[in-house]
């Protein structure tokens, strides 16, 4: 959950125009790009001016989408203001001396449900796809948050889904080759040209 409501602040952030992707040209691991702050002022929401920040101080290069995700802070942070929403709630249970457990779940199954059933509505049923859709579908076939969205049915209905997804992540993917945007995988350029329209 962390590293996917990480990835969804970065999509905000980027869409505000507060960041913007910059591709590493001839990286030799095609999927490296850097994210620089291109605005400090605060949205107003703690998550995401939490991982705004993290992003002016950091200095590090070409990273990947999984790795910029997994090396971040802001996972508490994102926690802590579900909990504060009254959207999820965190439980502790203590098994002998050594063994913890640490549960989240949802607060209101309903909202839950509804989520869940419009992804299967529209990653499984075919259903009509918003943007937002679409840009999910292009982070999950190249973002590597796929073993995330894995779903527990069989083979067949995990093919299908990956079908509709690669069918979604075409709408949102900018035309190949283009110098505008910079090299890199898919999902490079999907963050780049997201960012490009929204600077």
């Amino acid at each position: 959950m962390d590293r996917a409501a990480q990835t969804a602040l970065i999509l905000e952030l980027i869409e505000l125009g507060r960041v913007r992707v910059v591709p590493k040209p001839k990286a030799l691991t095609r999927h490296t790009f850097s994210l620089r702050q291109i605005s400090s002022t605060p949205t107003g929401n703690g998550p995401l001016d939490a991982m705004l920040g993290e992003i002016g101080e950091s200095r590090r290069e070409g990273r990947t989408l999984r790795d910029w995700v997994s090396t971040s802070s802001v996972g508490d942070t994102v926690l802590r203001d579900l909990v504060a929403r009254g959207i999820v709630v965190e439980s502790h249970t203590t098994f002998g001396p050594f063994l913890r457990n640490h549960r989240v779940e949802p607060v209101d199954l309903a909202l839950d449900a509804e989520a869940r059933d419009h992804f299967d509505a529209v990653f499984y049923d075919g259903s009509d796809a918003t943007e937002r859709d679409c840009l999910l579908a292009a982070v999950l076939a190249d973002g590597f948050l796929w073993e995330y969205y894995a779903p527990l049915r069989g083979h067949d209905a995990q093919m299908r889904l990956r079908s509709r997804i690669d069918s979604l992540a075409e709408r949102r993917r900018p035309a190949r080759g283009s110098l505008k945007l910079g090299e890199g995988d898919d999902i490079t350029q999907v963050l780049t040209a997201l960012a490009h329209s929204n600077v």
